[in-house]
């Protein structure tokens, strides 16, 4: 689609991804907002996410995210980036509901054409990849060139995962090509951990315990153990890799609490399952190799519930 004539057309326009935004979530909302916001200089133009990783507040315009917004307002246009459904977009549904127009740019299986106008490329590696080819190379400065990048790292596992294609290759040589310091880039994004990290990794590797003749592991990070560790929520983003690439695992299954006491499931595959199908069944969604889903009860009672699924595809 051609979305600068989309753009032109629109003299209020707001950006927002998913609720909990990850890498790709924020580096697409960033590059979006950028690029926008610097090609038409005499519109409005607004981004809204949840609190972001603090390794990304370092990029450009990441100090104009705002936390809050009028919720009455009415966007000419809405983009909407990263989500699987409408209700991804937590507060901000109703907005976009209300919206003169509204643009769905994301990648995940589960996406059910939600908006107006839908850029849903199921076979790319992440948002950012999308956002490069929507907005075409010529309009890719070297600092949205880093947001894009960071985001197709974050959900390919620094390109490790199978979501990894000649073409997100290809992409990303285009992004080198930018200048970008693309070494310096992984080890302070994905790399360096802080103390709190460390510690928080080291509670949930001694928590971790293997089920399923030892095809799948799980673990758990409570309230108590943040609070032990001084460490956020967004701290337990590093320890699902670290479950998965356990030698003989399938299925990682990392399992955090939420303040409402409900449970934050995240899972991981290496090979064999689809874990979208599953987490789908949950009310959740995501990759067929990474994705999560909101449960209540215990770590067992959870992991009771997900193993009979996993097994059902080995």
């Amino acid at each position: 689609m051609d979305v600068y004539k989309l753009l032109q057309h629109s003299n209020s326009i707001l950006v927002s991804g998913h609720v909990r935004p990850d890498g790709d979530c924020i580096g697409s909302c960033l590059a979006t907002y950028t690029i926008i916001k610097e090609r038409y200089p005499e519109k409005r133009v607004e981004i809204y996410l949840e609190p972001i990783l603090d390794s990304m507040k370092t990029l450009k315009n990441a100090n104009e995210i705002k936390n809050d917004i009028d919720l009455n307002f009415q966007w000419d246009l809405f983009i909407s980036l990263d989500c699987g459904d409408i209700e991804r977009l937590g507060k901000l549904a109703p907005v976009y509901k209300k919206a003169r127009h509204t643009l769905n740019i994301d990648h995940h299986i589960s996406n059910n054409n939600f908006g107006e106008y839908n850029v849903v490329e199921l076979n790319a590696s992440s948002t950012c990849e999308i956002v490069y080819d929507l907005f075409g190379d010529e309009n890719i400065s070297l600092e949205v060139a880093e947001m894009l990048y960071i985001g197709i790292l974050h959900d390919t596992g620094n390109l490790r995962h199978s979501s990894t294609t000649p073409k997100t290759l290809i992409t990303v040589a285009k992004i080198f090509a930018k200048g970008i310091k693309f070494s310096q880039i992984i080890d302070e994004m994905f790399l360096t951990k802080t103390f709190e990290q460390t510690k928080l990794i080291g509670i949930a590797l001694n928590k971790a315990k293997r089920v399923l003749d030892d095809k799948v592991i799980y673990s758990e990070i409570t309230t108590n153990d943040l609070k032990e560790t001084f460490a956020s929520v967004k701290d337990t983003r590093v320890i699902i890799d670290n479950l998965r690439v356990v030698k003989g695992i399938e299925v990682a299954i990392f399992i955090y609490e939420l303040p409402d006491g409900e449970k934050k499931v995240s899972l991981r595959s290496n090979e064999l399952v689809d874990v979208c199908s599953i987490c789908q069944q949950f009310g959740g969604g995501g990759h067929v190799r990474a994705s999560g889903c909101t449960l209540s009860g215990t770590a067992e009672e959870i992991v009771d519930k997900l193993v009979p699924l996993i097994k059902a595809q080995l």
